[in-house]
């Protein structure tokens, strides 16, 4: 459950990885750089809805099949009620999430 926004979610960093920042709220186990980075996308509040927001990653994150990157026409995307499938990276990046977006 998610209690506090910003929420972002990454991997935790591998050897040779430049320094993060601030680390991720969540933080998940890759051995592959290319399927999730240290800081990956963030979950936030924006007009008073909630919001994903890719943070300018080369490959960017597929939020139900759409692709948000830097390089998109779009790098955040509004979440509605109910489920939403999000991918982090590639198309063929094992780092994939289910959220159930609830009312408060």
């Amino acid at each position: 459950m998610v209690e506090g926004l910003p929420f972002s979610i990454g991997r935790h960093a591998l050897a040779g990885d430049p320094p993060v920042q601030h680390d991720a709220e969540l933080l998940l186990r890759f051995t592959h750089p290319y399927e999730m980075a240290p800081r990956h996308f963030v979950l936030e509040e924006r007009d008073g809805g909630l919001v994903i927001r890719d943070l300018n990653m080369v490959l960017g994150t597929l939020v139900n099949g759409i692709r948000l990157a830097s390089f998109e026409q779009a790098d955040s995307k509004p979440l509605r009620m109910g489920v939403t499938e999000i991918q982090a990276g590639g198309l063929d990046s094992t780092a994939r999430f289910t959220l159930v977006v609830t009312g408060r």
